[in-house]
């Protein structure tokens, strides 16, 4: 619906930025965050995050840390896409405007990909996400921090 609102009706970056965001992009962040802080809350100290520091930003003090490395994370994805690609948001994006465009070089063949990887985490995360309720994954435990044992 968000996409239909923003693209189709309104035709407009910003409104389907806005209803995206708010349908889509809090969810999710929300839910990541919930699973991360069951999960390590479940583990205790033998936490199986690929760094035993990734346990601590899932704690509620962490909050503004983990809020603002996604939040610089997307701005840098999207100052790079700017920056290389679009060049329409110069004024959002200023210290990326100094970046060559690339809009049809052969470069473009190689960043592309590796600018699209962020959505294609996010969608190889929705596929787990939406496989809860198999037998043998642990996810929905988590995500509902159930002790293993329990349904």
């Amino acid at each position: 619906m968000s996409w239909f609102i923003g693209i189709v009706l309104f035709d407009n970056d910003l409104v389907f930025t806005g209803t995206n965001i708010i349908a889509h992009g809090i969810p999710y962040i929300a839910l990541i965050w919930g699973y991360g802080r069951n999960q390590a809350r479940l583990q205790g100290g033998r936490s199986s995050f690929l760094a035993p520091w990734i346990a601590h930003l899932f704690t509620w003090r962490a909050v503004p840390v983990y809020m603002a490395a996604l939040f610089g994370l997307a701005y840098l994805e999207e100052g790079l896409w700017d920056g290389f690609v679009w060049r329409e948001h110069g004024s959002l994006f200023g210290l990326f405007g100094t970046l060559p465009s690339l809009g049809s070089s052969d470069a473009l063949i190689w960043l592309a990909p590796l600018l699209a990887m962020p959505q294609a985490t996010h969608y190889i995360l929705d596929a787990f996400i939406w496989r809860m309720q198999t037998r043998d994954t642990s996810w929905k435990q988590v995500l509902f921090a159930q002790e293993p044992g329990r349904s």
